[in-house]
């Protein structure tokens, strides 16, 4: 496994937006090893700094920011850019992103995930698709196999899980495995908020959309200067008219993401399961209400972005919109988290340094890993190859000292 990810890693540095950017995550040990001189000589000037940095990952961007600014107006808008909660290391990096250090993949996101599955089936690798695993088996206090939904059973000398925390260990696991100590702390953690998006297909030519977007392809729209926050997202049935937005447009460094003369329009709003009543679904089943509501959802969005973009809406060729309970439907994830656990370090699982550092990768139950956004810090595909990884290379060297599943 540690092969196909090098393989894919080294491919993608050709395929995404700037070419510039190297995947040292994907480096060997030894590979970091000897490039670790010549880092310390173009970077060392920063250590001095890492405590002070470090600080940061234990206070929220609001209370930071309170440090140097006294409008609260202001504190809010900034603070309204990141997740509910995040940490001021978070939040800062993030906004200095947005000024286009932001890269979609030549190709789309389903272009990653294709070149994923073609490295692991080149070596060798089975993916089974439409296939859910609903139990960890355990032995002994060991994760030994998986059983299916469809009653299958495969067995392994250590399993690598990808999905949800939460249902790993209330779901997934016997409940005798997972230590009352741990089980309480994980329940008492809070998620990452979900999102709503609306990907559009519109009839404009690249150049044309650029203009208007001034050249950036990811752009935050404030409807209101007093923006309302994630804390008013449950219950305000006109949150989405004056919630801030992101208009990311990727066909601006990648034109092939839509036809010749088409573009791509990506708006997307924080966004909570329980808006409006849970949206309106009822019995847990998606009826006309709940459809009528995301088509709501989506026009006062557009009516946002047509501020950015003049004419938009009648310009549009394609829509799909996706709501939390969409990417619960779709992924699994709890409320439709979108990066894990909470970034906020007064409610998350793995706070500080020990999330930048994959602690959730460890689990209570012997020879089982938890990889990706529920492992680590700041979630996203980096951190689902990183952790991948990760698992892999401990995997590896725990085989080569003969420890096979003990």
């Amino acid at each position: 496994m540690i092969s196909v990810i090098r393989e894919f890693s080294i491919k993608s540095v050709t395929e995404i937006g700037n070419p510039e950017i190297s995947f040292s995550v994907f480096k060997s040990f030894s590979e970091i090893i000897t490039g670790y001189p010549a880092w310390i000589k173009d970077h060392g000037r920063h250590a001095l700094g890492f405590g002070r940095f470090m600080e940061l990952f234990t206070i929220p961007i609001g209370e930071y920011l309170r440090r140097f600014i006294s409008d609260q107006d202001l504190i809010n808008f900034i603070a309204s850019m990141g997740y509910r909660g995040c940490p001021a290391s978070f939040s800062m990096p993030f906004i200095y992103c947005l000024t286009d250090y932001f890269y979609p993949a030549r190709g789309g996101m389903q272009a990653v995930s294709d070149a994923m599955a073609e490295a692991i089936e080149g070596h060798g690798g089975r993916i089974m698709y439409d296939t859910l695993v609903d139990e960890i088996l355990t032995q002994g206090g060991r994760a030994v196999g998986v059983r299916t939904r469809a009653g299958d059973v495969f067995h392994a000398s250590y399993i690598v899980n990808n999905g949800d925390a939460m249902r790993t260990y209330r779901d997934m696991l016997p409940r005798e495995v997972v230590p009352s100590t741990f089980r309480k702390k994980i329940e008492s953690c809070r998620f990452s908020e979900s999102v709503f998006l609306t990907y559009l297909g519109v009839d404009m030519p690249t150049e044309e959309i650029s203009r208007a977007v001034g050249g950036c392809p990811h752009v935050i729209v404030m409807p209101d200067y007093r923006p309302g926050g994630y804390d008013d997202v449950e219950n305000n049935p006109d949150y989405f008219k004056k919630s801030l937005l992101m208009v990311s447009v990727p066909t601006i460094h990648d034109p092939g993401c839509a036809p010749a003369g088409k573009s791509v329009v990506v708006l997307q709003s924080g966004a909570h399961i329980k808006f409006n009543e849970n949206w309106g679904i009822t019995e847990g089943k998606r009826n006309a209400a709940y459809r009528e509501l995301k088509d709501k959802i989506s026009k006062q969005l557009i009516a946002n972005a047509e501020r950015l973009i003049p004419g938009l809406s009648g310009r549009i060729e394609l829509k799909l919109t996706a709501s939390p309970h969409t990417h619960v439907r779709y992924t699994l994830n709890s409320d439709g988290a979108t990066v894990g656990w909470t970034y906020n370090p007064y409610y998350t699982a793995f706070p500080g340094a020990k999330g930048l550092l994959g602690a959730g990768m460890f689990t209570p139950v012997k020879n089982l890993y938890q990889v990706g956004h529920w492992a680590m810090y700041p979630g996203g595909a980096p951190s689902g190859f990183m952790t991948g990884r990760m698992a892999s290379l401990l995997i590896r060297a725990r085989l080569k000292m003969g420890f096979l599943g003990r």
